[in-house]
């Protein structure tokens, strides 16, 4: 008990400095110092520039085979939890005939692993936790792209391979791969820049978050008591099932570790951005993205405390 609760502790610590962040984010806009268009130029440079940097980052380093047999066995672990978390929400929300079920479903299928597990996977456990993750990042791409994809169109389109490609996460990983197999040494200069792209991976999501939240309307929050039942499947429910079922089939370790991390991250903002391709219900799905990122500053600590106790 001692163990979870001086993990509890630590997780909270760094966990407090992501609110602190987003604080920043909610004052910019309440007092109007953002708007719309320069908090999506931000997301949109952190996408396309900052995650990447990230993942590259994780990836100068010189080749080894235990840490690469550990990738793929992280990403094996990733494909297994989101198979999990597909099933769990298919469980809860059967009835087709509801408008938002397909919502419901994919707010608790995926995460925010990229602007809100990184940078907690980065404090706790350093490069290599940022190294693990990335297994995660290119996991949640592809099922986003095929699974979320064409579940939320309601059968509109199929599948779509280029856009897993040409996502910024995974060019991340293509360029970072044949770095670390061929144990490649950039110029310092390169490593420098590319370094402090990755810092800005941490502060400018949070703020962008931070910034969301500030346009919340609490007091007419939810009026639907299933987008409450999707964001506690999402933030406690999956992440726990998946904890257990992966140290029942022996996971441990810091891959375990970094897999809980970004399971248990708030949604993922993709889902809103498909529910506005496809004609879905934008607001619902905006209020839940931002709500379980507020709520995930309790329930992250407690989950990730839990996940380094057992590993």
């Amino acid at each position: 008990m001692g163990m979870f609760f001086s993990n509890l502790l630590t997780v909270s610590e760094q966990v407090f400095i992501l609110f602190l962040l987003m604080l920043i984010g909610f004052v910019c806009g309440k007092t109007k110092l953002f708007n719309d268009d320069c908090v999506k130029i931000i997301a949109d440079f952190c996408l396309k520039f900052a995650t990447p940097s990230v993942i590259i980052k994780s990836f100068i380093r010189s080749f080894d085979k235990d840490m690469a047999s550990g990738l793929l066995i992280a990403i094996l672990m990733a494909v297994f939890c989101h198979l999990v978390a597909i099933a769990v929400s298919s469980l809860v929300f059967r009835d087709k005939q509801k408008p938002n079920t397909v919502l419901f479903r994919n707010t608790a299928i995926f995460s925010n692993a990229g602007f809100m597990g990184i940078p907690l996977q980065a404090a706790l456990l350093g490069n290599d936790g940022t190294f693990y993750g990335t297994a995660y990042v290119i996991t949640l791409t592809l099922f986003l792209w095929t699974y979320s994809y064409s579940t939320m169109s309601m059968g509109q389109v199929k599948m779509n391979l280029k856009k897993i490609l040409i996502n910024p996460g995974v060019i991340g990983v293509i360029i970072g791969v044949p770095l670390f197999v061929f144990s490649v040494q950039l110029p310092q200069v390169v490593t420098t820049t590319i370094n402090h792209v990755a810092n800005l991976n941490t502060p400018l999501p949070m703020i962008v978050v931070g910034y969301y939240i500030s346009n919340i309307d609490f007091k007419t929050m939810f009026k639907n008591a299933k987008q409450y039942l999707a964001m506690g499947l999402k933030l406690v429910g999956i992440p726990l099932i998946c904890l257990g079922l992966l140290r029942i089939m022996g996971f441990s370790g810091i891959k375990l570790v970094t897999t809980i991390i970004a399971v248990s991250a708030p949604g993922a903002v993709a889902i809103t951005m498909f529910a506005a391709k496809f004609d879905g219900d934008t607001k619902a799905s905006a209020k839940m993205v931002a709500v379980s990122t507020l709520f995930s500053i309790v329930t992250m600590p407690l989950i990730v405390a839990l996940a380094q106790t057992i590993a």
